[in-house]
């Protein structure tokens, strides 16, 4: 009897243990299938003169993305300091803070759609020592070497300009006050109801309206602040590396800048790869005056 007991017991605890196992690889197997776009580095050169550095975006969902594809005017990705004073950042995001700078629907991003099975390709090419070229509210460090490069670029991985007229439609639908900037409450209602922002740029703003109507392969959307949830971030870290970096503020306080600036012929010797981020990122503090 004691060992029928036993081997019930045992059974049931095969059994559960059994479907442990399962559980994990059912939470493993869900997570492949929710980071299907990936980045991949493709070139990283650097010498006396010159940085240059290539990657390849790939989706391989069952849907369309849009991937952050430069700063307007002109083409503009950001590169500076981390606070680490170690990390040279490179970054084309655009749903991240600008406190301290007037909002202006002259400065916009451009969102390119790849569809599913689509790759691009891109590249930058920056003259050394890199300089400080900021837009965004963040801290950054200074150094004249940064051992450690960060590319961050940033895509939605949905319908955008579904997403944005979803937004209207809202709006329109709970007679949002689109004047609500008169009352002075400008960053309380871009933080809850910042809606409203989108569907008064929508109403009066020509170029981000038949960018998001024509069914075009790009996206300009005016800064309107930080109100377009839901963008996500590709990275590449590439770490053991020396690039010269130049910037005037803040003070100099990095102890990287005391390796060589020899760089002719020298690579990254290890690189990490990172997929789409499940969350959205965090806000970086601003605590930095505008440039």
């Amino acid at each position: 009897m004691k060992k029928s007991v036993s081997l019930i017991i045992m059974s049931a605890i095969c059994v559960l243990f059994v479907k442990c196992i399962q559980a994990d690889i059912s939470d493993d197997l869900y997570g492949e299938r929710e980071s299907k776009v990936s980045i991949v580095l493709t070139k990283f050169d650097i010498n006396d003169t010159s940085l240059e550095l290539g990657w390849k975006i790939i989706n391989n969902s069952d849907h369309d993305v849009w991937i952050c594809d430069g700063l307007h005017p002109g083409d503009m990705t950001e590169r500076f300091l981390d606070p680490d004073a170690e990390t040279l950042v490179i970054r084309r995001r655009f749903n991240l803070p600008m406190k301290g700078t007037p909002i202006s629907r002259f400065f916009q991003s451009s969102y390119i759609r790849l569809r599913s099975g689509q790759e691009k390709v891109d590249s930058i090419f920056l003259d050394v020592p890199v300089d400080l070229s900021r837009f965004f509210g963040q801290s950054v460090g200074n150094s004249e070497n940064a051992i450690r490069l960060a590319l961050e670029i940033g895509f939605y991985n949905e319908d955008l300009p579904g997403m944005i007229l979803q937004i209207v439609d809202v709006a329109e639908k709970i007679n949002c006050d689109l004047g609500v900037s008169n009352l002075g409450i400008v960053e309380i209602s871009n933080r809850f109801f910042g809606g409203w922002a989108v569907a008064k740029i929508f109403e009066y703003d020509d170029d981000f309206r038949e960018s998001v109507t024509s069914g075009e392969d790009e996206v300009r959307i005016p800064y309107v602040g930080q109100v377009l949830n839901g963008e996500q971030v590709l990275r590449i870290i590439i770490d053991n590396v020396s690039i010269p970096y130049e910037s005037n503020y803040p003070p100099l306080t990095g102890q990287a800048g005391k390796g060589s600036k020899d760089l002719r012929g020298k690579k990254a010797n290890s690189t990490k790869l990172a997929k789409s981020d499940s969350k959205e990122p965090s806000e970086p503090k601003d605590n930095t005056p505008g440039k």
